[in-house]
């Protein structure tokens, strides 16, 4: 048989296993609603029993609807179960027509249960994802230390990481943040994150689901290389005219209103937050001694969401969203000693940035089997920087330190040397999409095809002055640090195009129940490259027995390049890596995984992760060989008198090629990712079970690889951290009382250590000869060298480690429920012993002089040393709040 045939004679099999449903007999029909709001529950598993069998079974769909066929007259149970409510249990009467029930589902009491982990016995056998997590928002807002913060909930779960205390940036599975797709109501959101990072536009208060694919994601999901976050937020309630939540902190303030419209059974949604968390994060830093080069930002955001029913079966629903995040810098005096305290180099400037998203998507459900979705949806984000200063290194002897030296003269002197800067940036990122998908039920099969169309525009403007000694320096300083990175002096970006996709999956049921096959395949097109890429993906979900489910998934995942991902809003400098995007293709990846889910008992559930992945054709800067001027000390001098590493004539000036990185984007990178994860959980099993928690482990490796001329740069990630550990318990006490601690634990990130320390080199114009030459930088002052740290060459890269990160965070809660209306006040410690977790390191030069009063034969030349300064995370921090529901 050729491959014609064959192909036929498959496609023949595929549609002989679709069969003819079995004809409605008796039946049973209802909407399963939430009781506290109203809202209809999607994805609700309802059974049909009589006696110890299950009849018949179902998933409600987006409008809370299902319908269960009976096999025969007689008296049944209905039974809804979702994870976060209490079960309910009704009897039904089945006769000659169908039987309407309707189910209203209670919210159980915040606890362990709320956060259902997907790919762990909670999930469905017939869910062939092997790693997905699903968040409940009431869980979030107990985590300790979580800050009510979704995205920090999210770091105990294992295979998620974030750069630090400051960042809510998620690292997945040794990816990037510009990796991870992150959805709002099906809305793609370029930045999610608020405070400069710190925050999120992710508001608990509204958001009703919270589903995290940390790998091998659907075909539905496209574009990115590393994990998808999709995040549901909750309509309206359809219960009351109004009701709403007023909640504050010590940082944030936000209210929620939400009520009926009373047209077309409609209900509507309005949240608005607003920080202070600039004013008092400074005053406590201040108080508790905290100096680090941190600055504090503000945000707010207004979020808004319509539903409306005009029809039955259809389902309209509006969101919306504008936000608006500032990070205002006026230094002060640098108690390191690194700024000039003068009104002259004083960093001075705002970053700002604008995010709107909206969306209207129409969903149209005929029955349980069918399901047809249309939607248009976009965004537009605007940012823009204006930052000026001076800059000088440190001046005078370290804080609190033992060493014997008396303060050293600058390394960089006078006002005229000072390297003054000023950069401007503004871009403007917007999206607008439409298209659709559908959902049909038949026999065995579950398939699910849908497709689109994506239109963008980005611009992006910026600009790098300075002044004629900063520019010296700027360009000395390239040639000590070649493979860090490279800054472009300015960039003029216009850019509009488009983006096709088409997926289609089908969810096979093998006979005997046990075993579902999912073979899916994606195509998209990027016009800014003129590149189509086809991406096949395959899961498979196997249930061993009644408690033990085997789950394997593979494929290939690609990522258009662009400036609306290759943009970092939460780094000030981030557009000057890159002046164009042209001849660039999409980054690929493939990626491998396994898992195992078990049932302990009645009390404990285990999933077991092992992954690969691997990276290709990664945008980096373009790497290129330089003829680099360099001084090459010589300690003994003329005559063979010994000279110091600050005398300017113990240096010779030669040239040496380099390989530097460049503004110049290229395909150059790959990298491999892999590891394996443990999550032990046990969770309330009855409204009176005290007990709760989990407990998270994961073992991960991260490398990425770069051509530097002939030889390849094969490093760790920068955010390669190999053991992750996370320990969550949940008590409560009583009916009101509610205690939460969670305690942390990573090995230290990789970063590139300084070595040593070299001289600043220029090239200049001779004024004699007219010729350029190297001259070695001093100090006119002091006449000595101006040094800095060097780092040595690609082998250097990320060849240190941190220390390790662990942190104790502790949450003490009291509700208060009568009816409708609730009362919850918390206290939160952060940080609980205090734990000086280190962010990163500055490197710095003094200089220690000779005692005085040693007789001139017997005095030394002046030393420089090189030192490193900790910049630490959080501090130990108490936070209390409040909230009131009506």
């Amino acid at each position: 048989m050729g491959m014609k045939g064959t192909v036929c004679a498959l496609m023949l099999v595929w549609l002989a296993t679709w069969g003819v449903p079995a004809g409605w007999a008796q039946s049973v029909v209802g909407v399963v609603r939430d009781t506290e709001t109203g809202d209809p529950l999607a994805l609700v598993n309802v059974t049909l029993v009589r006696g110890e069998e299950v009849v018949a079974g179902a998933a409600t769909d987006v409008q809370g609807r299902y319908r269960l066929a009976a096999l025969a007259p007689g008296d049944y149970v209905l039974v809804a179960r979702f994870i976060g409510y209490r079960t309910a249990r009704l009897a039904v009467a089945i006769g000659n027509g169908p039987a309407t029930r309707d189910v209203r589902l209670e919210p159980v009491p915040v606890g362990m249960e709320e956060v259902e982990v997907r790919a762990a016995p909670f999930q469905e056998r017939s869910d062939v994802n092997v790693s997905v997590a699903r968040v409940r928002p009431e869980a979030v807002r107990q985590v300790a230390g979580g800050g009510e913060g979704v995205m920090q909930a999210l770091r105990t779960l294992p295979g998620v990481l974030t750069a630090s205390d400051f960042s809510n940036q998620l690292i997945v599975r040794g990816g990037t943040p510009d990796q991870n797709l992150i959805l709002l109501d099906g809305i793609e959101v370029f930045s999610p994150y608020q405070l400069n990072g710190t925050g999120s536009l992710l508001n608990p208060l509204i958001v009703r689901q919270v589903d995290l694919y940390a790998g091998a994601f659907p075909a539905s999901y496209g574009d990115r290389l590393s994990s998808v976050l999709a995040v549901q937020t909750r309509d309206g309630t359809t219960e009351r005219w109004i009701s709403g939540q007023v909640s504050t902190n010590l940082t944030t303030a936000g209210l929620v209103l939400e009520g009926k419209t009373g047209l077309w059974d409609g209900s509507w949604l309005v949240s608005g937050r607003r920080t202070y968390f600039d004013a008092f994060a400074n005053t406590f830093a201040r108080r508790v001694g905290v100096f680090n080069d941190v600055a504090f930002p503000d945000f707010s955001d207004v979020q808004y969401k319509l539903a409306l029913r005009p029809f039955r079966h259809h389902l309209v629903r509006l969101t919306g969203l504008h936000s608006r995040d500032a990070l205002d810098f006026v230094a002060e005096e640098d108690p390191f000693g690194e700024q000039e305290a003068s009104e002259s180099s004083l960093l001075d400037g705002d970053n700002t940035s604008r995010n709107t998203a909206l969306g209207l998507t129409w969903t149209y459900v005929p029955d349980a089997g069918k399901q047809v979705q249309l939607f248009i949806n976009g965004y537009r984000t605007r940012g823009w920087s204006d930052l000026q200063g001076g800059l000088l290194p440190r001046d005078g002897a370290l804080p609190g330190s033992s060493l014997s030296f008396i303060p050293p003269p600058p390394v960089f002197g006078g006002a005229a040397d000072t390297v003054r800067f000023r950069f401007d940036q503004a871009y403007r990122l917007q999206k607008v999409s439409a298209g659709g998908q559908g959902r049909f039920r038949r026999g065995r099969h579950h398939l699910e095809l849908g497709g689109g169309v994506d239109f963008l525009e980005n611009t992006l403007d910026l600009g790098l002055g300075l002044n004629d000694f900063g520019r010296l320096v700027f360009d000395a300083m390239l040639g000590t640090n070649p493979l860090v990175g490279a800054l472009a002096d300015s960039i003029e970006a216009r850019r509009a195009y488009r983006r096709y996709q088409v997926y289609v999956q089908d969810r096979l049921a093998l006979p005997g129940g046990r075993v579902f096959l999912q073979p899916s395949l994606r195509y998209d097109h990027y016009a800014l490259i003129g590149r189509g890429y086809l991406s096949p993906r395959l899961s498979l979900s196997w249930g061993l027995d009644d408690a033990t489910t085997v789950r394997l998934a593979g494929g290939r995942y690609v990522q258009s390049p662009g400036f609306e991902k290759l943009l970092d809003p939460d780094n000030l400098f981030n557009l000057a890596r890159y002046t164009g995007l042209d001849s660039l293709r999409a980054e690929e990846a493939v990626h491998l995984g396994a898992g195992l889910t078990r049932r302990m008992g009645a009390a404990w559930h285990v999933r077991l992760e092992a992954y690969w992945k691997r990276l290709r054709r990664l945008i980096t800067q373009a790497s290129r060989p330089v003829v680099r001027t360099v001084a090459e000390f010589a300690p003994t001098g003329a005559g063979g008198r010994q000279q110091g590493r600050l005398d300017a004539g113990a240096y010779r000036i030669r040239e040496r090629t380099v390989f530097e990185l460049t503004p110049v984007p290229g395909n150059e990178g790959s990298g491999v990712a892999y590891g394996f994860e443990v999550f032990v959980e046990r969770p309330r099993l009855r409204d009176d079970d005290p007990w709760s928690g989990w407990l998270s482990y994961a073992f991960a490796r991260a490398e990425r690889e770069q051509p530097a001329g002939a030889s390849t740069i094969r490093r760790p990630f920068d955010y390669d951290r190999r053991h992750t550990l996370n320990l969550v318990v949940n008590r409560r006490f009583g009916r009101h009382v509610y205690v939460a601690v969670t305690w942390r634990f990573g090995s230290g990130f990789a970063y590139t250590p300084a070595r040593s320390f070299e001289p600043l080199v220029a090239t200049v114009d001779d004024p004699v000869t007219g010729d350029q030459r190297g001259i070695v930088l001093t100090d006119p002052a002091t006449g000595h060298v101006r040094l800095v740290p060097r780092y040595g060459d690609a082998r250097n890269l990320n060849a240190a480690r941190l220390p390790a990160y662990h942190r104790l965070d502790a949450r003490l809660t009291y509700i208060l429920r009568r009816g409708r209306r609730a009362f919850e006040v918390y206290l939160d410690l952060i940080n609980v012993y205090n734990r000086r977790n280190v962010q990163s390191y500055q490197y710095f030069i003094a200089v220690e002089e000779p005692l005085a009063g040693l007789p001139g034969a017997l005095t030394p030349a002046p030393k420089p040393l090189l030192f490193r300064e900790p910049v630490y995370m959080f501090p130990f921090i108490p936070s209390f709040g409040f909230s009131f529901s009506f």
